[in-house]
């Protein structure tokens, strides 16, 4: 065999340069804002990574036994394993400013900017809440994006703390909430009214 899985990539000379370049750029200014790196292990215990973000991302998981038996699973994304790390080291400082950047795996269907294996770049203030920890994530990534090279950019701010207080308002239950809020993230990728589908189907398989 002379070809790649489908859903991975090889990356050439130059393109290591331009992601070297950009990651090494993307840490500096984390680091200018106090943030620190982590890193966390590729694999993790399956019942760490399952039931977090309901049954369709937990399709989407890689999750095999390895050779002593164990029930594991390959990083979806870098949450669930910043839970981890912090309820395994417990004497952590607070607030603390956390910077990831690592590659994630997800057995999802592979389109064009779509693939099973990518990086993500994750920044996160633990043990702080409120607007000022969410305004400096912004002013973070907003300095990131500039430095970058981007000249006009447009940061679209979310609160899951608001989908959920709407979805318990018009009686959705709890069990469907991660799940309808992963529908509601595909706006940016699929059309408004295959999205409204998507949920009402959703919606609808929960009563059966």
């Amino acid at each position: 065999m002379n070809q790649t899985l489908k859903g991975f990539r090889d990356f050439g000379p130059e393109e290591m340069r331009v992601r070297n370049f950009l990651v090494s750029k993307l840490k500096n200014i984390f680091e200018e804002f106090g943030y620190s790196e982590i890193a966390t292990p590729t694999l993790e215990y399956k019942e760490v990574l399952t039931g977090k973000y309901g049954p369709e991302a937990d399709q989407l998981m890689y999750l095999f036994e390895d050779r002593g038996g164990r029930s594991v699973g390959m990083r979806y994304d870098l949450t669930v394993p910043l839970a981890r790390y912090i309820a395994s080291n417990q004497n952590t400082p607070m607030p603390f400013r956390r910077y990831q950047i690592q590659p994630v795996w997800r057995a999802d269907n592979t389109q064009r900017g779509r693939y099973r294996e990518f990086v993500q770049c994750d920044i996160d203030i633990v043990g702080a809440s409120g607007e000022i920890a969410d305004a400096e994530i912004i002013s973070v990534f907003d300095k990131a994006l500039r430095e970058i090279g981007f000249k006009s950019f447009e940061v679209r701010v979310n609160s899951r703390e608001i989908l959920i207080d709407l979805m318990k308002k018009t009686g959705i239950d709890e069990s469907m909430w991660m799940s309808t809020i992963q529908s509601i993230d595909k706006l940016d990728k699929k059309e408004k009214s295959e999205v409204i589908s998507e949920i009402i189907q959703k919606l609808s398989l929960i009563h059966i």
